[in-house]
């Protein structure tokens, strides 16, 4: 393998690193934001949730899902 090819694999895989870090980055930042938009609009936030649940019973009520694991999945979307 010579140098050239090398060092573009080198540059691919740092790029590829950096992609990955910057996504995880934004996700975390994301979740931030999430997080302080429901503890600031409590009437947003459980306007989205319960949307949400909404959309949720919509695409699994074929399988009977109870209100208690309804729930919990829309908490752990907004947490």
């Amino acid at each position: 393998m010579s140098t050239d090819s090398f060092t573009k694999r080198e540059r691919g895989e740092e790029t590829a690193h950096f992609k990955r870090e910057e996504a995880r980055m934004l996700q975390d930042l994301l979740n931030k934001v999430k997080k302080s938009a429901d503890q600031g609009d409590t009437a947003g936030a459980a306007a989205a949730r319960s949307a949400d649940r909404e959309s949720l019973k919509k695409l699994v009520g074929k399988y009977n899902m109870s209100d208690a694991d309804l729930d919990a999945v829309v908490a752990w979307k907004h947490a």
